[in-house]
């Protein structure tokens, strides 16, 4: 059984959103909870998120330059909870990204349906049009 990419980004939001709960009392080093929040917008970035989820993406930016200026400032806690957000976000543009990708390719696959119905149903009323006693044409 394989999983979908929508499916495997809706599993790391619910394990990102575990690991944020969990930790709540014992915040993760900030560097190590803004560089898995860049890691996480670069996926995004290569999951095409900046055409699908533009919005969502663009958060998750914002949060981690929040991030590091909090770190800067010696604010340990906030930057790490606002990298472990921006981490989130682009988990979550991410998988609007994939998403939006499913279901354009479901879409296509519908069209093509539709228009293999629609000459199989020309080419079987083409045939029946024909008189019975000569030779039908192959296209």
């Amino acid at each position: 059984m394989t999983l979908s990419k929508a499916a495997m980004n809706a599993a790391a939001v619910v394990l990102a959103l575990g690991s944020i709960a969990g930790c709540a009392g014992n915040q993760a080093a900030p560097s190590a909870a803004i560089d898995q929040a860049e890691q996480r917008i670069d996926e995004a970035d290569r999951a095409e998120a900046q055409r699908y989820a533009n919005r969502e993406l663009n958060m998750a930016r914002e949060k981690l330059t929040l991030a590091r200026e909090a770190q800067q400032e010696g604010d340990e806690e906030r930057a790490a909870r606002l990298a472990q957000h921006a981490e989130l976000d682009a988990v979550y543009a991410a998988a609007m990204a994939d998403n939006q990708e499913t279901q354009a390719a479901v879409q296509e696959l519908r069209d093509s349906l539709e228009t293999l119905q629609s000459e199989l149903e020309r080419q079987s009323g083409f045939q029946s049009e024909q008189p019975s006693g000569s030779p039908s044409a192959d296209f």
